[in-house]
């Protein structure tokens, strides 16, 4: 091989070992910005997740009849059957 085949080898090669190492960086960033994503969520749905939790272990209120307050109305008395004949 000639001394020009031998650089020009050279560059190819050192090109190659750029470009893998440029796309391993990228993947390997696009890797912790999606995992930086999911955690996100993670913790949203985590805290949405609590917050039904304190819905849902708190007891109903509890509704309490009115109040009496007036005097209550008077009964009607019965009225009498009818005299039998």
């Amino acid at each position: 091989m000639s001394r020009f085949q031998s650089t020009i080898s050279t560059v190819a090669a050192l090109g190659t070992i750029a470009v893998t190492a440029v796309t391993a960086y990228k993947a390997i960033e696009n890797n912790k910005t999606y995992n930086a994503e999911q955690e996100a969520k993670i913790q949203e749905l985590q805290t949405q997740l609590r917050q039904q939790q304190v819905v849902i272990t708190q007891p109903p209120p509890v509704e309490l009849p009115p109040a009496v307050t007036a005097t209550p109305e008077p009964t009607q008395e019965p009225t009498p059957p009818p005299p039998v004949p």
